[in-house]
């Protein structure tokens, strides 16, 4: 197992990475139990996604909403990109 441990005023993320996990991947969706995704903001979404596929990932092109888009990892979790612009917002005490 890698641990990562991601820290931002108070808030800590950990990720977990498990090699030779015991089940293979499989794709989730948006409206079954548990996690359905995670969202990230980006300062370029476009060379975000020009990377994706070089980590084992796919840009979901046909959900591309023009300020964001999903992809899916290597282990089929969808993660949805959204612009910087997005957090600022939200960090001002706005609503996205």
């Amino acid at each position: 197992m890698t641990a990562l441990y991601l820290r931002r005023d108070g808030l800590v993320l950990e990720l977990l990475h498990f090699a030779g996990g015991a089940k293979p991947a499989r794709e989730r969706t948006m409206n079954e139990p548990g996690l359905t995704h995670v969202s990230v903001s980006v300062d370029d979404i476009d060379a975000v996604c020009a990377r994706v596929a070089q980590y084992g990932g796919e840009v979901l092109a046909d959900t591309n909403i023009g300020y964001g888009i999903f992809i899916r990892d290597p282990d089929g979790q969808l993660l949805e990109l959204l612009p910087m612009s997005y957090r600022e917002q939200l960090d001002a005490g706005g609503t996205a």
